[in-house]
């Protein structure tokens, strides 16, 4: 909750301005006056930039889990529905690109196409979606059995229309628990990216960058960069946090998600019925 007021609340309350610099005051320690996490080497008050990080933070994150949330469901319920040649495609699309190291291959594509905010919403939604894809598909081969499912087929029901009325909500609790790892995944994946100076470029402030900035003064200004870390390190565990309490809430298995692990299962089959 305070990652999301940070971001979404206006930053005219703000003590300083994150993008000034002042070299007058360049390492000022933390104190209750007018820099209470201290400054950087620039001179730029990091309790602004980490607030104004914050709106960036979670800018990219949420946009890229909710481009890789539209992009795997839809190949995962359709490749688990239709089967045959859509399956093979499909999920061998998804094992190629789940084979390969994801850090790796972001700054691989990300070098290619030029670092920039935009770039990296989407690279980071389209690198996210495999995951969700085998979410998905492994859902939809335990529903297309179900007899529901075969009514409305006898019934003439449109195939859209039963992918999204039967198929997505019997499946959406497993995807959503696996959203809130996602984010929390999505957040050190951005904070890696931006460190090696392949995310959020200077000036725009992220945590990542102010790590970077900072980590050539860590006998002189440990805060400079231990500030932003451990706001990484909270953020990170609070998404976990989250994800584990509405794990517990809808019932869902840990191994179907696949925590703990670089990717998550396909479901087993689930008797719904007989659980409830």
């Amino acid at each position: 909750m305070l990652l999301i007021v940070c971001a979404v609340w206006p930053h005219g309350w703000l003590p300083h301005d994150a993008f000034q610099t002042d070299p007058s005051v360049r390492f000022t320690s933390p104190s209750l006056g007018s820099y209470p996490l201290g400054t950087d080497a620039l001179g730029r008050d990091i309790f602004s930039m980490m607030v104004v990080g914050a709106r960036y933070t979670l800018m990219v994150v949420a946009g890229a889990a909710l481009i890789g949330l539209l992009i795997g469901v839809a190949v995962g319920l359709s490749a688990g529905f239709f089967r045959g040649w859509c399956e093979g495609i499909l999920m061998r699309l998804v094992d190629v690109q789940l084979a390969f190291p994801q850090l790796i291959l972001l700054i691989a594509v990300i070098a290619a196409f030029g670092p920039s905010l935009t770039n990296l919403v989407l690279i980071l939604g389209i690198a996210s979606a495999a995951p969700y894809a085998r979410l998905a598909h492994g859902a939809a081969l335990t529903l297309r059995e179900r007899l529901f499912v075969d009514a409305a087929r006898v019934s003439g029901t449109r195939t859209v229309k039963i992918l999204g009325r039967h198929l997505l909500p019997n499946s959406w609790p497993t995807i959503l628990v696996y959203f809130t790892y996602d984010l929390a995944h999505l957040v050190l994946l951005e904070s890696s990216l931006s460190y090696l100076g392949f995310g959020v470029q200077p000036p725009t402030p992220s945590w990542g960058t102010i790590i970077s900035e900072a980590k050539g003064y860590m006998s002189t200004a440990p805060w400079a960069s231990l500030v932003p870390g451990i706001a990484i390190v909270c953020v990170v565990a609070a998404f976990n946090f989250v994800g584990d309490g509405l794990r517990e809430r809808v019932g869902v298995d840990p191994d179907e998600i696949g925590v703990g692990q670089d990717s998550p299962r396909e479901p087993k089959g689930r008797n719904v019925l007989s659980r409830q």
